[in-house]
C-alpha cells in the first residue's frame, strides 16, 4: 500500500484513553491497514454497553467512547465518536483547507457514512467573531445537505416511506410528519422524472429505459407510479396521452393533496412514451415475481396494473381464505361482500365484490376520512394481492354459480390453534383521554390492519387494551372490520401492540414558556442546547429559573432534553451549564487538572 494512503485507526474507548488516571486503566489505539478490518472491529466494539452509557462531558452532552479515525504521516483525526449509543461525526477535518479538500480523506468519510452510518455531527457554530461557539448535536442529513462542498449526502440518502393516505387522514391519525416527508419525496420524484426525461431525449429518440430506470432505482415503483398517474389525471384535457395510458392512470389511486401538488414538468408526447414502457415494465416484473413463485401470467397481469408497485412476501406460507360471502343483487356496483381468513386465525370482514370500468374487482374495506375512502386493511405486496384477490374472485364464481345468495365455507376453525402468523405493530402516541396510541398491524410483511388503538379505561385499575377497527352497524352497534379468531393470536396482538410498541413509545412533555415567546425562529432569535441527559437538564432548568432566563425545554422519555432560549440568552445558558458541569463532577475536574496533557495521541505501537 502507498505509504501517503489513509490508514485507520479504532480507541475502543476514548474516555479512558483521554483519562487513565481517573479510570484506572488505559485503552491503546489499534492501527489498521484497510477500512474493512477496522469496520470489522468497530462493530464487534459497538454492541459493549459501555457505549450507550451517557456519562457528560464538559458540554453536558454524552461523552465520546468507541472512535475511529484516519491517519497519514503526521496527520491523524478522529471520524466517527459514539457517544450515548449514536453515531456522531466528527467535523475536525473541516477546519485545515488541505485535508478538508483532500479526496482520499473525503472518501474515507464516505464510506464511513455509506457503510457503517452517522446520526449525528458534533458541530460548532462559527460566531460573528469568527469564533467557534458551544458545541451542539445536530442530524447528519441536516448538516450534510448544509455543507454539500463535502458530498456526504448522496451516498447515505435514507429510503422516505411512501405514505398512501389523504392529508385529512394524516392530520386525524397525527401523522402529518409521515405524510410532508412523503409528498416532499414524491415532489422530488416528479422533478427527477423530467430532468431524466430532459436527459435522455436527443430530439429524436427517448431512452425510456434509462428513464424509468434511474427513477425506480432511485424511488421505487410506489413513488413513481403516483407521480405519472398524478401527472396524466390532472391533464384529463391532454389529447397527447394514449387511451390506454389513461385508463391505467385512472385505475390508480391518487389522492386529492397528491393531485394539487404532484405534475411532472414534461412535454406530454414524450411523457406518454415513458408511461406506455413504464406499464411494459410493471408487468416484466410482476411476470418475473410470478416466475419465482409459480403464479399464472393470466393472474399476474390482471392484478399488475392496479398495483402501486409492490415486492413478493417474505418467508411466510401465507393463507388467505375465504369463510363466508353474501351476494349483493340491488343494482349497484357492489355484487358481493365476503369476509376471509387469514392463515386461520386472523379475520377481516366486508371485502368487496365490485364492477369496476374494467370487469370486477376486488375492494378492500375503507372508511370515509375527509372526501376520500382510505382503506382500513390491505395488502402490501404484489403476491398477497393476487393471491387474496384469486381466492375471493374463484369464491365469487362458486356463489353465482350456486344461484343461492350466500356461500359458507368450513375451514376447519380451531379456536385453540398455536399463533403462527408474524406481527408488528407501528404506533404514534395520542392525547386523549381514553385513546392513548393508534397506529398499525402488520402481518407476515404483506397485509396491513389500520386504526389500531390502545384504549385506557377511566377505571385507573383496569389495563389498556386493543381495539381493533370497526364501524357503526345498522343495529346501532359496532362491527369489527378486523379481528384475532384465535386466543393465541388474541394474545399475540395484544403483546406485541401494548408490551411491545406502546409501552416503548416516547413520550414528550414540555417545560418553560412556549416556544414562539422566546423570538422568531425564522430570523434566528432562537437557539438551544444538544439533548442533554434528563436529569441534568433538570437540574440545569433550576439554575435557568434562578437566574431569571426565559427557556422552553422539550423532555423526551427516551430522546432527552433539549432546552431552548433567546439567542441573547445563550451566553448565560452556556455559562450556567459549564458551571454546572464542573459542579456536579469536582473530582474528575480535579484529577483532569493535576493530570499531565494528553492531547496528542500516542506514536502507533506496530500495526494490528
Amino acid at each position: 500500500m502507498d505509504k501517503e494512503d489513509w490508514q485507520f485507526y479504532v480507541i475502543p474507548d476514548l474516555i479512558t484513553w483521554a483519562n487513565p488516571r481517573e479510570y484506572g486503566k488505559s485503552t491503546e489505539i489499534e492501527h489498521y491497514n484497510s477500512f474493512d478490518e477496522a469496520k470489522e472491529r468497530f462493530e464487534e466494539l459497538l454492541s459493549e454497553a459501555y457505549n450507550s452509557e451517557t456519562v457528560l462531558d464538559d458540554y453536558g452532552q454524552p461523552a465520546a467512547r468507541l472512535t475511529l479515525g484516519v491517519e497519514k504521516s503526521a496527520a491523524a483525526f478522529d471520524i466517527l465518536h459514539v457517544r450515548g449509543g449514536e453515531n456522531v461525526l466528527v467535523e475536525d477535518f473541516t477546519r485545515d483547507e488541505t485535508y478538508s479538500a483532500d479526496s482520499s480523506l473525503l472518501a474515507a468519510i464516505r464510506k464511513t457514512a455509506a457503510e457503517i452510518g452517522f446520526d449525528k455531527v458534533n458541530s460548532y457554530p462559527i460566531l460573528e467573531n469568527g469564533k467557534r461557539g458551544m458545541p451542539a448535536f445536530v442530524p447528519f442529513d441536516k448538516w450534510a445537505t448544509e455543507h454539500p462542498q463535502y458530498n456526504l449526502s448522496g451516498e447515505v440518502a435514507k429510503t422516505v416511506p411512501f405514505y398512501d393516505k389523504p392529508l385529512e387522514y394524516a392530520r386525524e391519525s397525527g401523522e402529518i410528519g409521515e405524510w410532508r416527508e412523503s409528498m416532499r419525496e414524491t415532489e422530488r420524484c416528479a422533478t427527477a422524472i423530467a430532468k431524466l426525461v430532459a436527459e435522455n431525449h436527443d430530439g429524436f429518440h427517448l431512452a425510456t429505459e434509462k428513464i424509468i430506470e434511474g427513477a425506480v432505482r432511485e424511488f421505487g415503483t410506489e413513488r413513481v407510479t403516483t407521480a405519472l398517474a398524478s401527472t396524466i389525471q390532472n391533464k384529463d384535457w391532454d389529447g397527447r396521452f394514449s387511451q390506454k395510458n389513461r385508463e391505467w392512470a385512472n385505475g390508480i389511486t391518487v389522492t386529492k393533496d397528491t393531485l394539487e401538488r404532484i405534475n411532472i414538468n414534461a412535454h406530454s408526447a414524450l411523457l406518454d412514451g415513458v408511461v406506455k414502457d413504464y406499464r411494459e415494465f410493471l408487468i416484466a416484473l410482476e411476470k418475473n415475481l410470478a416466475e419465482k413463485q409459480g403464479l399464472s401470467n393470466n393472474n399476474t397481469e390482471r392484478s399488475a396494473e392496479n398495483l402501486n408497485g409492490g415486492t413478493i412476501m417474505a418467508d411466510h406460507n401465507t393463507t388467505f381464505e375465504v369463510s363466508s360471502m353474501l351476494k349483493i343483487d340491488d343494482g349497484g356496483k357492489t355484487k358481493a361482500l365476503a369476509n376471509i381468513v387469514i392463515n386461520g386465525e386472523i379475520a377481516v370482514n366486508n371485502v368487496k365484490v365490485m364492477e369496476g370500468k374494467n370487469g370486477l374487482n376486488v375492494v378492500m374495506p375503507s372508511k370515509l376520512v375527509g372526501n376520500e375512502y382510505v382503506d382500513t386493511a390491505h395488502t402490501t405486496t404484489t403476491e398477497a394481492y393476487t393471491q387474496l384477490k384469486d381466492a375471493v374472485m374463484t369464491n365469487y364464481d362458486k356463489l353465482i354459480a350456486s344461484g343461492e345468495n350466500t356461500l359458507k365455507n368450513d375451514l376447519g376453525f380451531d379456536k385453540n390453534k398455536p399463533a403462527v402468523s408474524e406481527i408488528k405493530a407501528t404506533l404514534h402516541p395520542v392525547e386523549h383521554e381514553t385513546v392513548k396510541a393508534s397506529g398499525s398491524v402488520k402481518i407476515d410483511d404483506c397485509f396491513v390492519i389500520n386504526d389500531v388503538k390502545v384504549i385506557k379505561p377511566k377505571d385507573a385499575d383496569k389495563p389498556e387494551f386493543v381495539s381493533m377497527p370497526s364501524y357503526a352497524n345498522a343495529k346501532g352497534g359496532y362491527t369489527e372490520v378486523s379481528l384475532p379468531i384465535t386466543t393465541a393470536m388474541h394474545d399475540k396482538i395484544d403483546n406485541v401492540v401494548i408490551e411491545g410498541a406502546y409501552k416503548h413509545l416516547e413520550k414528550v412533555e414540555y417545560k418553560g414558556v412556549k416556544y414562539n415567546e422566546l423570538g422568531d425562529k425564522n430570523a434566528g432569535e432562537i437557539t438551544g442546547t444538544s439533548k442533554l441527559n434528563n436529569k441534568f437538564a433538570e437540574t440545569l432548568m433550576k439554575e435557568l429559573d434562578k437566574a431569571g432566563v426565559t427557556y422552553q425545554a422539550r423532555v423526551g422519555s427516551k430522546s432527552g432534553t433539549v432546552i431552548s432560549v433567546n439567542i441573547a440568552d445563550k451566553p448565560k445558558l452556556d455559562e450556567i451549564q459549564k458551571s454546572l458541569v464542573k459542579a456536579l463532577n469536582p473530582e474528575k475536574e480535579e484529577k483532569r487538572q493535576s493530570a499531565p496533557s494528553q492531547e496528542k495521541k500516542p506514536p502507533k505501537r506496530g500495526k494490528h
